[in-house]
């Protein structure tokens, strides 16, 4: 199926396949619905019976005591139902087939994406499947993922990738399975969000602004990802240097469980990490190297994407 993602579309309840889950998306007004189809533009619609709900209503938010700490806020109940709530306003209730985001905010496209990107992690990690904060590139047969914090250039290493003529399977999130069954390999399937980075290295004339983004971010057009699940064959870590030229660093090896672990996006629950360590070290068991973004917009796509050739040979991927 090749519909595009809409309102409209969205307004009947279609049905998008969410790194292989079929799941059906609808929203009670326009507004919501145009915030759910800006997010999920990238999604591909499935004629699979849906095993996922994912409702935005205009409806009040619950009356519960938060903290009020930092963005976003996430509360677990004795149920097993998990509540993510956002400083902008929306809150979601999440179980492991459904969520339910309700409040409102001045601008819901903004307010949307973090209360979606938590809640859906939780939806699969009740799965057994874990959604680490991190671009995927395509590699031949395989896959890399980029780690690091956000602002750190993973959306810039993924511009690189799509110069050097790599498949990008997404810049942000990626769910992680063991789909062979014997505990050593781990295989990467992104979710379908639009790529988006910063402006001074992204072709302006071809993106569109990210809605209440605090980093002015662009948006690529639909169809610059590639779908599928692949093979997670090694692991780059972004970060910045201070000389105007990228470069490619050789990274401690006590360093990467540590950034890995902190990728998951459920990684803050105690309970939740113990499910995570094996998977964390079977991801710091494969080959890793670190990339350095230089200061130069002007040198960071092409230097990136002669780097990434290295890193390729540098980690046994030819």
């Amino acid at each position: 199926m090749t519909a595009d993602v809409t309102a409209t579309s969205i307004r009947a309840g279609q049905v998008l396949d969410l790194a292989g889950v079929a799941t059906r998306v609808w929203a009670s007004d326009p507004a919501r619905a145009e915030a759910i189809a800006a997010l999920l533009r990238e999604a591909m619609p499935t004629s699979d019976p849906p095993s996922v709900e994912f409702r935005f209503e205009d409806a009040p938010a619950p009356s519960m005591a938060w903290s009020g700490d930092g963005p976003f806020e996430i509360r677990r109940e004795a149920s097993g139902v998990v509540f993510v709530r956002s400083a902008l306003g929306l809150v979601a209730r999440v179980t492991p087939d459904e969520i339910l985001v309700v409040g409102d905010a001045r601008d819901l496209r903004a307010a949307l994406r973090p209360v979606f990107a938590f809640a859906v992690a939780h939806v699969f990690a009740s799965r057994g499947r874990q959604v680490l904060h991190a671009a995927g590139l395509g590699v031949d047969d395989g896959c890399v993922l980029v780690l690091g914090p956000t602002g750190a250039g993973k959306s810039t290493v993924a511009l690189c990738a799509l110069r050097c003529g790599w498949p990008v399977l997404g810049d942000d999130l990626v769910v992680l399975d063991a789909l062979d069954g014997s505990g050593e390999g781990v295989f990467a399937t992104a979710l379908p969000r639009p790529i988006a980075a910063p402006p001074d290295v992204v072709d302006a004339a071809r993106a569109v602004p990210v809605s209440g983004d605090t980093r002015e971010r662009l948006e690529l057009p639909r169809g610059t990802l590639t779908s599928g699940t692949r093979p997670v064959l090694g692991l780059i870590v972004t970060t910045h240097a201070t000389s105007p030229h990228s470069a490619m660093q050789a990274i401690r090896t006590l360093a990467v469980p540590t950034t890995v672990l902190a990728s998951f996006l459920v990684a803050d629950d105690a309970e939740m990490r113990k499910t995570l360590f094996p998977l964390t070290m079977v991801l710091s068991r494969l080959p890793a190297v670190e990339l350095a973004h230089g200061t130069d917009p002007n040198a960071r796509l092409d230097d990136g994407a002669a780097l990434l050739e290295q890193i390729r040979e540098r980690l046994s991927l030819r």
